[in-house]
Protein backbone atom coordinates (compact mmCIF):
# COMPACT_ATOMS: atom_id res chain seq x y z
CA UNK A 1 0.00 0.00 0.00
CA UNK A 2 1.07 3.62 -0.59
CA UNK A 3 0.44 6.02 2.33
CA UNK A 4 -0.55 9.61 1.51
CA UNK A 5 1.91 12.12 3.06
CA UNK A 6 -0.92 14.68 3.28
CA UNK A 7 -3.72 12.80 5.11
CA UNK A 8 -2.25 9.36 5.88
CA UNK A 9 -4.77 7.43 3.74
CA UNK A 10 -3.53 4.03 2.51
CA UNK A 11 -3.83 3.87 -1.29
CA UNK A 12 -3.20 1.15 -3.85
CA UNK A 13 0.46 0.89 -4.99
CA UNK A 14 -0.41 2.06 -8.52
CA UNK A 15 -2.39 5.12 -7.31
CA UNK A 16 -1.18 8.52 -8.54
CA UNK A 17 -3.62 10.60 -6.49
CA UNK A 18 -4.88 10.00 -2.93
CA UNK A 19 -8.45 8.70 -3.00
CA UNK A 20 -9.31 10.72 0.13
CA UNK A 21 -7.75 14.17 -0.38
CA UNK A 22 -6.47 14.14 -3.99
CA UNK A 23 -2.82 14.70 -3.06
CA UNK A 24 -0.33 13.99 -5.86
CA UNK A 25 1.32 10.71 -4.83
CA UNK A 26 3.86 10.90 -7.67
CA UNK A 27 5.91 13.58 -5.91
CA UNK A 28 8.33 12.20 -3.34
CA UNK A 29 8.79 15.22 -1.06
CA UNK A 30 6.69 16.15 1.93
CA UNK A 31 3.76 18.52 1.74
CA UNK A 32 5.22 21.97 0.95
CA UNK A 33 5.07 24.56 3.65
CA UNK A 34 3.01 27.56 2.63
CA UNK A 35 3.76 30.47 4.92
CA UNK A 36 2.20 33.10 2.68
CA UNK A 37 -1.38 31.82 2.72
CA UNK A 38 -3.91 34.62 3.16
CA UNK A 39 -6.03 34.57 6.33
CA UNK A 40 -9.83 34.87 6.30
CA UNK A 41 -11.34 37.05 9.00
CA UNK A 42 -13.83 34.99 11.04
CA UNK A 43 -15.93 38.11 11.69
CA UNK A 44 -16.44 39.58 8.21
CA UNK A 45 -14.80 37.00 5.86
CA UNK A 46 -12.39 39.60 4.45
CA UNK A 47 -9.05 38.33 3.07
CA UNK A 48 -5.99 39.51 5.01
CA UNK A 49 -2.21 39.05 4.56
CA UNK A 50 -0.69 36.14 6.48
CA UNK A 51 1.18 38.57 8.77
CA UNK A 52 -1.94 40.46 9.87
CA UNK A 53 -2.80 40.63 13.56
CA UNK A 54 -6.06 42.53 13.01
CA UNK A 55 -8.53 42.51 10.08
CA UNK A 56 -7.88 45.31 7.59
CA UNK A 57 -11.63 45.64 6.96
CA UNK A 58 -13.42 45.40 10.33
CA UNK A 59 -10.54 45.57 12.83
CA UNK A 60 -11.33 42.23 14.49
CA UNK A 61 -8.44 40.24 15.94
CA UNK A 62 -7.14 37.64 13.51
CA UNK A 63 -7.39 34.08 14.81
CA UNK A 64 -4.60 31.95 13.39
CA UNK A 65 -5.40 28.42 12.22
CA UNK A 66 -4.46 25.69 14.65
CA UNK A 67 -1.68 23.26 13.78
CA UNK A 68 -2.84 21.22 10.79
CA UNK A 69 -5.84 23.50 10.13
CA UNK A 70 -6.51 25.35 6.91
CA UNK A 71 -4.52 22.81 4.93
CA UNK A 72 -4.46 22.74 1.15
CA UNK A 73 -5.82 19.77 -0.79
CA UNK A 74 -3.60 19.22 -3.85
CA UNK A 75 -4.70 18.09 -7.30
CA UNK A 76 -1.23 18.58 -8.78
CA UNK A 77 2.32 18.92 -7.53
CA UNK A 78 2.22 22.75 -7.59
CA UNK A 79 -0.35 25.43 -8.18
CA UNK A 80 0.18 26.54 -11.78
CA UNK A 81 -0.09 30.11 -13.00
CA UNK A 82 -3.56 30.88 -14.33
CA UNK A 83 -5.11 27.92 -12.52
CA UNK A 84 -7.91 28.13 -9.97
CA UNK A 85 -8.09 27.37 -6.27
CA UNK A 86 -11.32 26.87 -4.32
CA UNK A 87 -11.37 28.03 -0.70
CA UNK A 88 -14.07 26.67 1.62
CA UNK A 89 -15.57 29.74 3.31
CA UNK A 90 -18.55 28.12 5.04
CA UNK A 91 -19.75 24.59 5.65
CA UNK A 92 -18.68 21.26 7.10
CA UNK A 93 -16.48 22.66 9.85
CA UNK A 94 -13.42 22.73 7.58
CA UNK A 95 -13.43 26.47 6.80
CA UNK A 96 -10.14 27.60 5.29
CA UNK A 97 -9.40 24.33 3.50
CA UNK A 98 -8.45 25.01 -0.12
CA UNK A 99 -8.35 22.87 -3.24
CA UNK A 100 -5.81 23.49 -6.01
CA UNK A 101 -7.40 22.61 -9.34
CA UNK A 102 -4.61 21.72 -11.76
CA UNK A 103 -6.34 18.95 -13.69
CA UNK A 104 -8.99 19.44 -16.41
CA UNK A 105 -12.12 18.30 -14.57
CA UNK A 106 -12.75 18.32 -10.82
CA UNK A 107 -15.95 16.66 -9.62
CA UNK A 108 -17.45 17.71 -6.28
CA UNK A 109 -20.19 16.09 -4.27
CA UNK A 110 -21.15 13.98 -1.29
CA UNK A 111 -19.71 10.68 -2.56
CA UNK A 112 -18.09 11.06 -6.00
CA UNK A 113 -15.09 13.11 -7.11
CA UNK A 114 -11.99 14.60 -5.50
CA UNK A 115 -13.82 17.40 -3.63
CA UNK A 116 -15.98 15.55 -1.13
CA UNK A 117 -18.47 16.78 1.47
CA UNK A 118 -19.72 13.45 2.89
CA UNK A 119 -21.59 15.05 5.82
CA UNK A 120 -23.60 17.51 3.73
CA UNK A 121 -27.04 15.96 3.17
CA UNK A 122 -27.93 18.75 0.74
CA UNK A 123 -25.11 17.71 -1.62
CA UNK A 124 -25.92 15.13 -4.26
CA UNK A 125 -23.45 12.19 -4.59
CA UNK A 126 -22.10 13.85 -7.76
CA UNK A 127 -23.09 17.49 -7.49
CA UNK A 128 -20.91 19.79 -9.61
CA UNK A 129 -17.91 19.87 -11.91
CA UNK A 130 -15.25 22.58 -11.93
CA UNK A 131 -13.39 22.47 -15.22
CA UNK A 132 -11.22 24.34 -17.74
CA UNK A 133 -12.17 24.84 -21.38
CA UNK A 134 -10.65 27.14 -23.96
CA UNK A 135 -8.41 28.79 -21.39
CA UNK A 136 -11.36 29.68 -19.16
CA UNK A 137 -12.63 28.26 -15.86
CA UNK A 138 -16.23 27.02 -15.45
CA UNK A 139 -18.61 25.27 -13.08
CA UNK A 140 -21.50 23.07 -14.17
CA UNK A 141 -24.37 21.40 -12.33
CA UNK A 142 -24.18 17.60 -12.59
CA UNK A 143 -27.97 17.12 -12.40
CA UNK A 144 -27.95 17.68 -8.64
CA UNK A 145 -31.13 17.95 -6.58
CA UNK A 146 -30.37 21.33 -5.00
CA UNK A 147 -28.38 22.88 -7.81
CA UNK A 148 -25.34 25.14 -8.01
CA UNK A 149 -25.82 28.75 -6.91
CA UNK A 150 -23.62 31.60 -8.16
CA UNK A 151 -23.16 34.90 -6.35
CA UNK A 152 -24.23 37.65 -8.73
CA UNK A 153 -21.88 40.53 -9.40
CA UNK A 154 -24.25 42.66 -11.49
CA UNK A 155 -28.05 42.64 -11.95
CA UNK A 156 -29.32 39.51 -13.69
CA UNK A 157 -32.57 39.07 -15.59
CA UNK A 158 -35.05 36.83 -13.80
CA UNK A 159 -36.25 34.22 -16.28
CA UNK A 160 -39.41 32.15 -15.82
CA UNK A 161 -38.75 29.36 -13.29
CA UNK A 162 -35.42 30.78 -12.14
CA UNK A 163 -34.41 30.02 -8.54
CA UNK A 164 -32.52 32.48 -6.35
CA UNK A 165 -31.38 32.75 -2.72
CA UNK A 166 -31.45 35.71 -0.35
CA UNK A 167 -29.90 34.74 2.97
CA UNK A 168 -31.36 31.32 3.78
CA UNK A 169 -34.55 32.00 1.80
CA UNK A 170 -35.15 30.25 -1.54
CA UNK A 171 -37.42 31.79 -4.18
CA UNK A 172 -38.69 30.89 -7.66
CA UNK A 173 -39.51 33.58 -10.21
CA UNK A 174 -42.48 33.12 -12.58
CA UNK A 175 -44.26 35.02 -15.32
CA UNK A 176 -47.98 34.20 -15.08
CA UNK A 177 -50.76 34.46 -17.65
CA UNK A 178 -53.53 33.59 -15.21
CA UNK A 179 -54.08 33.09 -11.50
CA UNK A 180 -53.62 29.59 -10.08
CA UNK A 181 -56.89 27.91 -9.17
CA UNK A 182 -57.62 26.93 -5.57
CA UNK A 183 -57.84 23.16 -5.19
CA UNK A 184 -61.18 21.75 -4.09
CA UNK A 185 -63.29 24.67 -5.37
CA UNK A 186 -65.79 23.54 -8.00
CA UNK A 187 -68.73 25.14 -9.73
CA UNK A 188 -71.96 23.50 -8.54
CA UNK A 189 -74.74 22.33 -10.83
CA UNK A 190 -77.26 24.39 -8.88
CA UNK A 191 -75.79 27.61 -10.29
CA UNK A 192 -74.09 28.77 -7.09
CA UNK A 193 -70.86 30.70 -7.69
CA UNK A 194 -67.83 30.71 -5.38
CA UNK A 195 -67.40 34.15 -3.77
CA UNK A 196 -63.73 35.17 -3.49
CA UNK A 197 -61.79 38.41 -3.63
CA UNK A 198 -62.12 40.68 -6.69
CA UNK A 199 -59.35 40.03 -9.23
CA UNK A 200 -56.95 42.93 -9.80
CA UNK A 201 -56.31 42.06 -13.44
CA UNK A 202 -53.29 40.33 -14.97
CA UNK A 203 -51.30 38.41 -12.32
CA UNK A 204 -48.04 39.28 -14.09
CA UNK A 205 -44.79 38.48 -12.28
CA UNK A 206 -44.58 36.50 -9.04
CA UNK A 207 -41.97 35.07 -6.70
CA UNK A 208 -42.76 31.90 -4.76
CA UNK A 209 -41.18 31.16 -1.40
CA UNK A 210 -39.90 27.55 -1.50
CA UNK A 211 -39.78 25.81 1.88
CA UNK A 212 -37.88 22.73 3.09
CA UNK A 213 -38.69 19.43 1.34
CA UNK A 214 -39.92 21.36 -1.70
CA UNK A 215 -43.10 22.67 -0.09
CA UNK A 216 -44.60 25.85 -1.52
CA UNK A 217 -44.83 28.80 0.83
CA UNK A 218 -46.23 32.22 0.06
CA UNK A 219 -46.72 33.46 -3.50
CA UNK A 220 -46.02 37.19 -3.87
CA UNK A 221 -47.40 39.12 -6.85
CA UNK A 222 -45.05 41.98 -7.69
CA UNK A 223 -46.91 44.97 -9.08
CA UNK A 224 -44.43 47.77 -8.31
CA UNK A 225 -41.44 48.98 -10.31
CA UNK A 226 -39.07 48.11 -7.43
CA UNK A 227 -39.53 45.33 -4.87
CA UNK A 228 -37.07 44.91 -1.99
CA UNK A 229 -36.19 41.88 0.17
CA UNK A 230 -34.40 42.18 3.50
CA UNK A 231 -34.61 42.02 7.26
CA UNK A 232 -36.56 45.21 7.90
CA UNK A 233 -38.38 48.09 6.16
CA UNK A 234 -38.54 46.19 2.84
CA UNK A 235 -41.37 44.99 0.62
CA UNK A 236 -40.69 41.49 1.98
CA UNK A 237 -39.01 41.02 5.37
CA UNK A 238 -37.40 38.05 7.14
CA UNK A 239 -36.46 39.41 10.56
CA UNK A 240 -35.29 36.05 11.92
CA UNK A 241 -32.85 35.23 9.10
CA UNK A 242 -29.40 36.10 10.48
CA UNK A 243 -27.84 35.86 7.00
CA UNK A 244 -30.06 38.59 5.51
CA UNK A 245 -28.98 42.23 5.58
CA UNK A 246 -31.37 45.08 6.40
CA UNK A 247 -32.04 45.87 2.76
CA UNK A 248 -30.48 42.85 1.09
CA UNK A 249 -31.71 42.62 -2.52
CA UNK A 250 -34.10 44.22 -4.96
CA UNK A 251 -36.17 43.24 -7.98
CA UNK A 252 -36.62 45.98 -10.56
CA UNK A 253 -38.90 46.10 -13.59
CA UNK A 254 -37.47 47.49 -16.81
CA UNK A 255 -38.90 47.20 -20.30
CA UNK A 256 -41.36 44.47 -19.33
CA UNK A 257 -38.59 42.39 -17.75
CA UNK A 258 -37.58 41.89 -14.14
CA UNK A 259 -34.02 42.04 -12.84
CA UNK A 260 -32.49 40.81 -9.58
CA UNK A 261 -29.75 42.88 -7.93
CA UNK A 262 -27.86 42.82 -4.66
CA UNK A 263 -27.96 45.93 -2.46
CA UNK A 264 -24.39 45.55 -1.20
CA UNK A 265 -25.43 42.92 1.35
CA UNK A 266 -22.88 41.25 3.63
CA UNK A 267 -23.53 37.70 2.35
CA UNK A 268 -24.54 38.38 -1.24
CA UNK A 269 -27.41 37.22 -3.44
CA UNK A 270 -27.20 33.94 -5.37
CA UNK A 271 -29.06 32.45 -8.33
CA UNK A 272 -29.16 28.86 -9.56
CA UNK A 273 -27.23 28.31 -12.78
CA UNK A 274 -28.86 26.41 -15.64
CA UNK A 275 -25.84 26.21 -17.96
CA UNK A 276 -22.07 26.21 -17.54
CA UNK A 277 -21.07 29.31 -15.60
CA UNK A 278 -17.71 30.95 -16.24
CA UNK A 279 -15.89 31.75 -13.00
CA UNK A 280 -13.49 34.58 -12.23
CA UNK A 281 -11.19 35.49 -9.36
CA UNK A 282 -13.25 36.46 -6.32
CA UNK A 283 -16.44 34.63 -7.38
CA UNK A 284 -18.48 32.64 -4.85
CA UNK A 285 -20.36 29.38 -5.47
CA UNK A 286 -22.77 27.43 -3.25
CA UNK A 287 -23.09 23.65 -3.61
CA UNK A 288 -25.30 22.15 -0.92
CA UNK A 289 -24.36 24.06 2.23
CA UNK A 290 -20.77 24.61 1.09
CA UNK A 291 -19.76 28.15 0.15
CA UNK A 292 -16.62 28.19 -1.99
CA UNK A 293 -14.56 31.19 -3.08
CA UNK A 294 -12.67 31.14 -6.38
CA UNK A 295 -9.08 32.33 -6.48
CA UNK A 296 -7.11 32.42 -9.74
CA UNK A 297 -3.29 32.27 -9.48
CA UNK A 298 -1.77 35.30 -11.19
Amino acid sequence: MKPCPNCGKENQPEATFCMDCGFDLVQTGQLPKDESVDIICSACQAINPATSLFCTQCGAKIVKEAEGGGKTMFFGAMQEKGKAKLVLVKGGGFEGVSYNLNSTDHLAGRAEGFILFPEDRYCSPKHANFFYFGGKFFVSDENSLNGVFYKLRTPVELKDGMLFRVGEQLFRANYNKEYQRLEGVEKHDDGTEFMGSPASGNPGFTITHILEDGRVGSVIHIETETFTIGRENCSLNYADDQFISGKHARITKSGGKYFLADNGSKNGTFYRITNEQELFHGDYVFIGQQLLRVEITQ
